[in-house]
């Protein structure tokens, strides 16, 4: 056997081998991960429950999906996010705060980004409903897609929650 032919071999072998790992290592469908209370390099006052949540395979025929996510604010003085902002149009985010409804937010328009300035106390009921419309993209936007949602706060970093879905018309 030549070398070229050994080489061949062995980087299609490493290859599958690379493949098998990132299979079995990412989360499946509905499967949730646990928040680690730090996104994007800097620290959030803010934390979650749950950074990750994964809606598996959804339909374009039953239209749009969401998921709520909590926030807490485990800090002694209160935090004010500043903006809400999604990576893609075809995701928009509710911050609710007690009974209290801000948004719909959506994705950053050309650099601009509506001003949230909404309080959190500490130990006071929040969350953010995340909703993704399947349908957004047409018939083109089928297959697996990965958006995220920024929750900026003053002074203090970011917290990003991230949601994943497999797309079929």
């Amino acid at each position: 056997m030549s070398k070229k032919v050994l080489s061949t071999i062995v980087i299609l072998a490493g290859v599958v081998v690379l493949g098998l790992l990132l299979l079995y290592t990412e989360p499946k469908a509905g499967e949730n991960v646990k928040s680690k209370n730090v996104s994007s390099n800097q620290t959030s006052q803010l934390t979650t429950d749950l950074s990750f949540y994964d809606f598996g395979t959804i339909s374009m025929k039953n239209g749009k999906v969401t998921k709520s996510f909590k926030l807490y604010n485990n800090q002694n003085s209160p935090v004010l996010v500043t903006k809400v902002y999604t990576s893609c149009m075809c995701t928009d985010a509710l911050l609710k705060i007690d009974t209290n409804s801000y948004g719909p937010y959506g994705m950053l328009a050309h650099g601009i980004v509506p001003s949230v300035n909404q309080e959190i106390k500490p130990n006071q009921e929040s969350s953010i409903d995340v909703t993704f419309d399947p349908n957004a993209h047409g018939p083109a936007g089928v297959g697996v897609i990965e958006r995220e949602v920024s929750i900026e706060q003053a002074g203090s970093g970011k917290l990003i929650l991230n949601i994943k879905a497999n797309v079929i018309p």
